[in-house]
């Protein structure tokens, strides 16, 4: 595994972490085989960020095996990273979750960044992992870094892991799942259209009624709903995206992902990803 290199300073916006997470390769995604050892280079940065900020953090590596849940020495596994955050009230638990594996893995020549898809929701994750620490939110927290949303295959995936240790009473009463994508700019929130009208939909619309309705990809939001979990995507879109979505039911940034041309030079926005991680505080 390649070791990767992060600066001495304790970093504390998402818009850092990302510029950090963009400047190198990952080293392994889930269409790899031989995967023994999960931790590659991007979970590897996710947990020294979290150390930085003693942070704890639980490492929960499951085999790709559906019906297979668990980790055997030796075998290959996935890894989700999860973070629990005690609140106020304890009887409570909001979760939080993004995908960690990307597809373009670069090559030795050329950074492959994946600024939007879905680096820069990691990022803004590990930001709000950094606020609730210093900060009690009114109730638990769960944040999840998770595995293998690229290889679309919903019975062994990360979010399928975490569905299963939710419906188990792991993370205590959980109320709902926000699932992010696509979170490098923009301040028109969006989430994905819910047909059967889940929980958390429910609330976004009566407490962010500016939140826009959407048709998305796959997500892994898609996961949770299908487990029972409710849970929908969010993210954000500029001006010109969400008009293209509105017209279209896609846009030019969802378009650039995978490719060369999601690049953090041309997606990230330092204000735009501050404000989204407010948004989120009052997701709780």
């Amino acid at each position: 595994m390649e070791t990767v290199e992060t600066n001495n300073t304790i970093v504390r916006k998402g818009y850092e972490f990302l510029k950090e997470l963009c400047s190198f390769n990952a080293d392994f995604n889930a269409f790899g085989r031989g995967k023994i050892n999960p931790i590659s280079n991007r979970v590897q940065y996710i947990m020294n960020r979290l150390d930085a900020h003693n942070i704890p953090y639980d490492v929960d590596k499951f085999r790709p095996i559906a019906g297979v849940p668990d980790y055997e020495e030796g075998q290959n596994a996935f890894v989700n990273i999860v973070v629990r955050i005690e609140g106020t009230n304890t009887d409570a638990t909001t979760v939080f979750l993004a995908h960690h594996d990307v597809v373009n893995l670069g090559t030795p020549n050329f950074v492959a960044e994946n600024a939007q898809d879905n680096t820069a929701s990691i990022a803004n994750l590990i930001d709000l992992c950094v606020r609730l620490s210093e900060n009690k939110p009114s109730n638990n927290v769960v944040i999840a870094f998770v595995d293998a949303e690229e290889i679309v295959s919903p019975s062994i995936c990360g979010s399928q892991r975490l569905a299963q240790n939710i419906l188990k009473g792991i993370y205590g009463n959980v109320k709902y799942a926000v699932n992010l994508e696509l979170t490098a700019n923009g301040q028109n929130y969006w989430m994905s259209y819910n047909d059967n009208a889940s929980v958390l939909a429910k609330h976004i619309r009566e407490t962010h009624p500016t939140t826009h309705r959407v048709r998305t990809p796959y997500n892994d939001a898609f996961i949770l709903e299908k487990e029972g979990v409710s849970s929908v995507c969010v993210g954000s879109l500029t001006d010109n995206n969400l008009g293209q979505v509105k017209t279209r039911g896609y846009c030019s940034t969802w378009a650039m992902c995978h490719s060369d041309n999601d690049t953090f030079d041309s997606q990230a926005v330092e204000g735009d990803m501050d404000l989204f991680v407010n948004w989120l505080q009052t997701l709780i």
